[in-house]
């Protein structure tokens, strides 16, 4: 277990450095659109004039090649295909007039925690539809499913890197909340992204993330797989700062102390 979760995380280091550049050593940046219409044309080419090949509504997250000097800049999203159970995930790519992009970097705090919140509140409304269907065989169920998949995959994951930059600087506890009760439920997802976000805030703000936790006892163990991640350490004859600092608020509230190293086995 030790030597896989090492090599994953040497692999994710070294795509995302490839990745960090795109077309023509262009950096990659993450965005939203600003169009007051509440969504953009995907353009074939650098003009109004070419093929519209795709929309971007408000709040998808899309990534894009930020080109000096260009108005029109290169977009690539990805959404479902609905209608192809066998080939849900649709790559678009084509280019959007820069005045329609914002970069996630750039919002303010109420625009970040509102496209959290929209991100959150639709994975959790595609999640409810989908594990509340009773017929499971019919076309609709497949459509449905197909696109809570692409959603989580590449819109609900993909905003987790905002969120934990977020909660970080500002201890939001709403959010917290909003996204805490969305784990609870997904339980059983086999996804650990999510768990990685709880061990990110926990390494910012320990006992203040605690304290939600303790109302959320049935995600310790995502909470714990975070801390396994985040304070990973090659050295496993003592627990990591964060192990113990969990350990620590663990019994401060009469619960036993984790082993960890059951994690390692």
């Amino acid at each position: 277990m030790l030597s896989a979760i090492a090599a994953m995380k040497q692999i994710l280091i070294l795509l995302c450095l490839f990745l960090s550049f795109g077309v023509l050593g262009q950096p990659k940046a993450k965005g939203i659109i600003n169009d007051p219409d509440g969504y953009t044309n995907i353009r074939s080419g650098k003009g109004s004039n070419f093929e519209i090949v795709g929309k971007i509504y408000e709040n998808e997250l899309f990534v894009y090649y930020d080109s000096a000097g260009q108005n029109w800049l290169k977009v690539a999203i990805t959404k479902c295909r609905c209608d192809e159970p066998n080939r849900i995930y649709n790559d678009i790519t084509g280019y959007v007039h820069r005045s329609r992009i914002l970069n996630t970097d750039d919002l303010t705090q109420e625009h970040q925690k509102q496209l959290l919140l929209a991100i959150f509140r639709e994975e959790k409304r595609l999640y409810e539809l989908v594990i509340n269907t009773k017929d499971r065989t019919t076309k609709e169920y497949r459509a449905m499913s197909g696109e809570m998949n692409v959603f989580h995959d590449y819109q609900f994951d993909a905003v987790l890197g905002i969120f934990d930059s977020y909660m970080c600087q500002f201890k939001d506890r709403e959010l917290l909340e909003e996204y805490l009760n969305l784990l609870e439920v997904e339980t059983g997802s086999a996804d650990e992204m999510p768990s990685y976000s709880l061990g990110t805030i926990f390494q910012c703000h320990p006992e203040w993330m605690f304290e939600s936790m303790k109302k959320h006892l049935d995600l310790m163990n995502l909470l714990e797989w975070g801390i396994v991640n985040i304070g990973f350490s090659a050295n496993r004859n003592e627990p990591s700062e964060l192990e113990r600092k969990y350990n620590e608020l663990r019994v401060s509230i009469g619960l036993e102390k984790t082993d960890f190293s059951l994690y390692y086995e």
